[in-house]
């Protein structure tokens, strides 16, 4: 694989998926591969997006920040494809937006609803809004009422005392007034509150204007069909005999000793970009359990930094062993090169640790 760094993310994009059976750090069994990674699911975006909308075939990292950004397992494939039927472009619930970048505004693309999604979330947003002011109203006349009848309370207490003095009250009258004329002067709340609303409606009207202008990607059921293949090789153009992920994996599994077959089953681990994946963890799990024998625990661990665990593993462990126990010397690897067997090296490594591949 090949690891790439931008922005302060890091990605992992893989040629292959393999399946390595370990046992105390010893591999106890063959290796199974699926020639299915992220680079071909990038190139699969490249491909449906380019046929359909744009040439994007040169852009490939505006179509990794898209299957970063949007790709997702599908965890009914059926209903979803349905929804896509019954329903026009730009109102399913999965439809997004990818902006372009055009690098003088916006240096990356990034994600949106499609305008009528958008207007969708508006007026449930505006409901939840006019039903918080409801019941906020409520509570308002309850404790309004408390604050009258107290009120009152008051004022006729006042009556039965002393009195009022009638020169007070024509002075306070005239004090108030004086005040009212003072404020009929400035700005009332109304008026404010009108202007203010008008500025916010101009200013909605020119970013959507800003927004009409920009460079979109609409994205539908690609966002779910592109990251099947993993289940379904053949959606990638690959051979119809090619085993799907879950298909591998217990191959794996079933071609290891079955002394450890049962442990195995436990302790699936699962590292890479792949994993990032919403509703991966899932759907494996239920494609592994149909595959899997019933008397068998079933339990999935995805790694909490999946884009570095490997790495991560890898340097503890080269700190704990010899070089020269896991590595080729260079006259060895020529030897190799020169009788035709290159592809014995990595075999003869394995066997160091009791591996094979098919």
């Amino acid at each position: 694989y090949d690891r790439e760094e931008d922005h302060g993310t890091a990605s992992i994009h893989t040629f292959a998926i393999q399946v390595v059976p370990t046992y105390q750090q010893k591999i106890i069994g063959p290796i199974r591969r699926q020639p299915l990674g992220s680079r071909h699911l990038v190139g699969l975006w490249k491909y449906y997006c380019s046929y359909r909308q744009w040439n994007l075939m040169d852009a490939e990292f505006l179509m990794k920040d898209v299957h970063r950004l949007l790709a997702y397992v599908a965890l009914d494939l059926r209903g979803e494809l349905d929804t896509a039927q019954r329903t026009i472009l730009g109102k399913r619930p999965f439809d997004r937006e990818f902006v372009l970048p055009d690098y003088q505004t916006i240096a990356r693309g990034f994600v949106r609803l499609t305008p009528w999604l958008k207007r969708i979330e508006e007026e449930k947003q505006q409901q939840k809004k006019e039903e918080k002011q409801r019941k906020k109203d409520a509570e308002d006349v309850v404790s309004d009422d408390a604050d009258i009848r107290k009120t009152k309370k008051e004022s006729l207490d006042e009556d039965r005392g002393e009195g009022v003095d009638k020169d007070d009250n024509t002075t306070d009258i005239d004090a108030e007034k004086s005040d009212e004329d003072v404020d009929s002067e400035d700005e009332t709340d109304d008026q404010r509150r009108k202007r203010l609303l008008k500025l916010k409606a101009e200013e909605e009207r020119r970013q959507r204007e800003i927004e009409a202008e920009r460079q979109t990607l609409m994205v539908s059921v690609e966002r779910f069909t592109i990251p099947e293949v993993i289940f379904q090789p053949s959606d990638a153009g690959l051979e119809k005999k090619m085993a799907s992920l879950p298909r591998v994996i217990v191959s794996a599994i079933e071609l290891c000793p079955s002394i450890y077959q049962s442990a195995l089953y436990e302790t699936i681990r699962i590292v890479g970009g792949a994993c990032l994946l919403p509703n991966l963890k899932e759907r494996l799990y239920r494609e592994l359990r149909q595959l899997a024998p019933t008397n068998c625990d079933l339990k999935l661990d995805f790694a909490s930094d999946p884009v570095n665990d490997a790495w991560i593993n890898a340097q503890s462990w080269l700190e704990e062993t010899s070089f020269d126990q896991w590595s080729l010397s260079r006259d060895d690897f020529e030897g190799l090169l020169v009788s035709n067997r290159s592809n014995k090296a990595c075999h003869k490594l394995l066997e160091r640790e009791h591996g094979r591949i098919i």
